[in-house]
């Protein structure tokens, strides 16, 4: 903003403010008056034209306020206030602002997300069995879709400890797998759904998390009855603990670990293959998210499970059982995020 004497073609005062937005130019609007009020107030009519300086300068200026900028006491006419300043064009429209990383940290009361997964599977026995081996190699993983939420209730109107409390749950499904038995490839059912309740810690760069979860994952390939390939129904209590890493307001890093009681095996542990079946299982993942507004991002991550088989000396009915064995299961998964802003936690 620049102040031009009338009278003698000379900038007077000159001011530079760096403002975009209207919220941002009301608060110029306060400090107008202050900064480049003696200036306009010291300024000469053009030449030749009634009044001058001595009547701008027999009014005295008019207090500031920091509340409401005060108006001038006319000196001279207004076409003369007029031409003894420049015209400013403000472009007043809102502008587009990239996310900046020095954003404080949200207080999500939502974060879901969803995306394609990759999942490679591998059932094996530590000694010799009847029982089939399983496994999907590199070079043709499972498709699946997979998708998942967190939500915290209480974080939509408080920021205390209660809105920490959140429930979770998450699900994923196979397209078009098929399972190989010698030279024959059959239709093959395999999802998995989880839901729980959660924990979150927020401290300023980290933030633990403890979960509890009941989770379902089924693995059946559609084989003819008395083929030695038996299926699995799990039924899991997941107990977890996990944190995320949090260097900097657009990105977040995420590693947890969890236990699997597990409570029911489905086929592999009916009469038919080991009734007698003792099982347990363990899971790590840890994902990184990239956020490219505040409330978009793109998370990469990779999951593995292992559920490990103890057989024992335990009677089959129909084959011989090895003394151990373990299905597991690894998982990568690129997935788009959302999170909803919940009330600002105070630090």
């Amino acid at each position: 903003m620049r102040i031009r004497d009338a009278g003698t073609g000379l900038v007077s005062q000159e001011e530079t403010w760096a403002r975009k937005s209207l919220p941002q130019l009301k608060a110029v609007e306060g400090n107008f008056w202050q900064a480049l009020g003696p200036a306009i107030m010291a300024t000469s009519a053009p030449k030749g034209s009634s009044g001058g300086a001595a009547a701008t300068a027999a009014e005295p200026a008019p207090k500031p306020s920091k509340k409401t900028p005060a108006e001038p006491v006319a000196a001279a006419d207004e076409a003369e206030r007029e031409s003894a300043t420049e015209t400013i064009e403000v472009d007043s429209s809102e502008p587009n602002v990239p996310y900046s990383p020095e954003e404080p940290r949200m207080h999500a009361a939502l974060v879901a997300w969803g995306g394609p997964q990759l999942m490679w599977r591998d059932l094996s026995y530590d000694s010799a069995t009847q029982l089939s081996t399983y496994e999907n190699t590199a070079g043709s993983p499972a498709f699946n879709l997979a998708a998942g939420a967190q939500w915290f209730p209480g974080a939509h109107w408080r920021n205390d400890f209660l809105s920490d409390f959140g429930l979770e749950a998450e699900l994923n499904g196979t397209l078009g797998l098929k399972s190989k038995q010698g030279d024959k490839e059959y239709k093959t059912t395999a999802y998995e759904f989880a839901a729980g309740a959660l924990y979150r810690l927020p401290l300023e760069m980290f933030e633990p998390r403890f979960r509890v979860d009941y989770v379902k994952q089924v693995f059946e390939a559609d084989v003819p009855k008395g083929t030695p390939l038996p299926g699995v129904n799990y039924s899991s209590l997941r107990f977890g603990l996990g944190t995320q890493i949090l260097p900097v307001s657009w990105l977040n890093l995420d590693v947890n670990l969890a236990y699997l009681f597990v409570l029911d095996t489905g086929e592999i542990g009916s009469k038919t293959y080991a009734p007698n079946l003792s099982t347990w299982g363990l899971e790590f993942n840890g994902g990184v998210v990239g956020y490219i507004k505040p409330s978009y991002g793109i998370r990469v991550g990779v999951d593995y499970r292992r559920y490990a088989f103890d057989f024992g000396k335990n009677p089959s009915g129909m084959y011989a059982l090895p003394d151990n064995g373990a299905d597991q299961y690894v998982r990568a998964t690129v997935a788009f995020v959302y999170r909803m802003a919940g009330k600002p936690k105070t630090r």
